[in-house]
C-alpha cells in the first residue's frame, strides 16, 4: 500500500510474482509522520493525529486500510468494499479487523485537547452495532501508554500492545515497546499475560519479541529472540549475534523457521562494523540464498519467500521536503529457499508490503 501525493494503490502479489494494482482512487491525504507529543503539549497542526504508521489491517481474507474518511478493504479475489470510519480533525486512529472479517477493534487519540484523550472500542464491522468500550481515559502522566494500541486478533479476542505516541530513533520510526496483551473483546481485562518485549511481532504461532536477558542491560540493546505462545509461555530463545534494536518476525506457514529482520544498535557496535539492517534466519530447513541482498524478506510459502528491492527512477523529487532528491521505483522478487533460486524476476510495485493474507486463529 502507497499513501502520496493524496492517492492510495494496493496490490495484491502472488507466489508466481504477478501483481495486480486493483485499486487506485484519489484521497484526501493523511499525516503519520513522528512528532514528539507529551501530556501537556499543544496538538499538532496537521490534517489528523498521529498514528503509529499508516491505519491498515490484514485478515485471514482481506487487507484494509483507512483512507481518512472510510474504511476499504480488498479480499483475494480482488473485490473491493468499504464502511465509514471518519473522525475529525487532528484525531488518530489505528484499526485491527478479526480474521473472519466481523468485529473490529478501533483507538482513536484526540490531539485537539491537552491533555491529550484516548478511547479503544470493539464493534461490529460496517454496522457499528455491538460496541463495547475498553479503554475512556486522558492520557497524563503515567497512564500515556495505559491503554494500547490494536495490534491483531487471536480466537476471538483483540491483542493490544503498549505504545509512546512518538519515538525518534534514526529517523521517524516507531516501537512496540512492551506488555503485548490479549483482552476480553467486551470487558477490555487481559485474558494473557506476557512477559515484556519490545520490537515484537505476532503470528498464528505466537508472539516473537526481542528482549535483554540481562537485567542490566539497556532495553535498547536486545541480545536475544524470543519465541512466546499465545498462553505467555516461551517456546525458545534464540541469542542474537549483535546488539538489537529490534526485529521484525516473520514465521514460515509451517512454524519451523523465523525470518528476523533485526536491525542492529548504531551505538553499541564495534567501530567500523556494518550497521544496516540484517535478515538472520532461526530454526530448521534452508538459509536465505546468497543471491538475496534486500530486506524484510517475507514468506508467500513453506518455500517461496518476497523480496524487496529499489530501483533508481532517473527523476528527482519537486517535494518541498526534498527538492531535487533522486525517485526510486520499489520492487519486489520471488525466490525459492528450497532450490535457492529467483523463481519470478523484479517487478515494480507502488509502495510497500503491508502484510500477507492470514490463516484463521
Amino acid at each position: 500500500m502507497l499513501k502520496a501525493s493524496g492517492c492510495i494503490t494496493v496490490s495484491l502479489v502472488d507466489g508466481g510474482g504477478h501483481v495486480s494494482t486493483v485499486v487506485s482512487k484519489p484521497q484526501p491525504p493523511w499525516w503519520f509522520g513522528c512528532q514528539e507529543i507529551t501530556p501537556g503539549s499543544s496538538p499538532p497542526a496537521h490534517p489528523t493525529g498521529l498514528t503509529p504508521g499508516p491505519a491498515k489491517s490484514v485478515s485471514s481474507n482481506r487487507a484494509y486500510w483507512w483512507d481518512g474518511t472510510r474504511l476499504r478493504w480488498i479480499d483475494r479475489g480482488g473485490s473491493i468494499g468499504s464502511a465509514d470510519l471518519s473522525v475529525p480533525d487532528q484525531v488518530a486512529v489505528e484499526f485491527a479487523v478479526s480474521p473472519d472479517d466481523t468485529r473490529i477493534v478501533i483507538t482513536e487519540i484526540d490531539f485537539r485537547k491537552s491533555p491529550l484523550h484516548r478511547t479503544t472500542w470493539v464493534e461490529d464491522l460496517g454496522s457499528h452495532a455491538h460496541k463495547s468500550v475498553l479503554f475512556d481515559a486522558v492520557l497524563s502522566g503515567g497512564n500515556i501508554t495505559s491503554a494500547g494500541w490494536p495490534w491483531g486478533w487471536h480466537a476471538g479476542n483483540p491483542v493490544l500492545y503498549d505504545y509512546p505516541l512518538c519515538i525518534t530513533g534514526g529517523g521517524d520510526q516507531f516501537f512496540a515497546l512492551n506488555h503485548p496483551r490479549v483482552v476480553d473483546p467486551a470487558t477490555g481485562n487481559q485474558l494473557v499475560t506476557f512477559p515484556d518485549c519490545y520490537g515484537g511481532t505476532i503470528t498464528d504461532g505466537g508472539v516473537f519479541c526481542t528482549t535483554s536477558p540481562s537485567a542490566s542491560d539497556n532495553p535498547f540493546t536486545a541480545r536475544a529472540l524470543d519465541w512466546i505462545d499465545w498462553s505467555g509461555k516461551q517456546i525458545r530463545r534464540w541469542p542474537l549475534p549483535y546488539q538489537t534494536v529490534a526485529c521484525q518476525s516473520d514465521l514460515k506457514p509451517a512454524h519451523t523457521t523465523i525470518l528476523a529482520n533485526c536491525q542492529p544498535n548504531i551505538y553499541a557496535q564495534p567501530a567500523g562494523a556494518d550497521t544496516h539492517q540484517r535478515e538472520i534466519v532461526f530454526g530448521t530447513g534452508p538459509q536465505l540464498p546468497a543471491g538475496i541482498a534486500n530486506y524484510p524478506v517475507r514468506w508467500l510459502d513453506n518455500d517461496l519467500v518476497l523480496v524487496p528491492g529499489q530501483r533508481a527512477t532517473g527523476a528527482v523529487s519537486s517535494d518541498s521536503y526534498c527538492p531535487g532528491c533522486p525517485l526510486y521505483a520499489n520492487t519486489i522478487a520471488v525466490w525459492s529457499l528450497n532450490s535457492q533460486k529467483q523463481v519470478a524476476n523484479p517487478v515494480d510495485v507502488p509502495g510497500n508490503e503491508i502484510g500477507r493474507f492470514a490463516p484463521g486463529t
